[in-house]
């Protein structure tokens, strides 16, 4: 429900609400055609990550391989940069 909501509103309102008075037809066109590539690239890129996990479910198995090998640390952004080097410190000591 909520990932059709989601793309509900960015395709079918923000167009027409957001996009159209203030960049015209022609801009709205190029900016959803731009943000289209961008996904694309995006499902490219995940595409080709769950085919080197393998196995079923590759999004589980993608995930448990990554907290495997320690990529289990978080930034929230805004970054805080001395906890960036806090964190990247404490992954190359180990």
């Amino acid at each position: 429900m909520a990932f059709g909501c989601a793309i509900g509103w960015g395709a079918f309102v923000m167009p027409g609400t957001t996009f159209l008075p203030a960049a015209g037809p022609a801009g709205t066109v190029i900016a959803l055609a731009a943000g289209m590539a961008v996904i694309a690239m995006i499902g490219v890129s995940f595409s080709w990550l769950m085919k080197r996990s393998g196995g079923t479910g590759g999004v589980y198995s993608y995930t448990k391989a990554a907290l495997e090998a320690g990529m289990n640390a978080h930034i929230a952004k805004p970054v805080d940069v001395e906890k960036l080097r806090h964190t990247l410190s404490a992954i190359f000591e180990e």
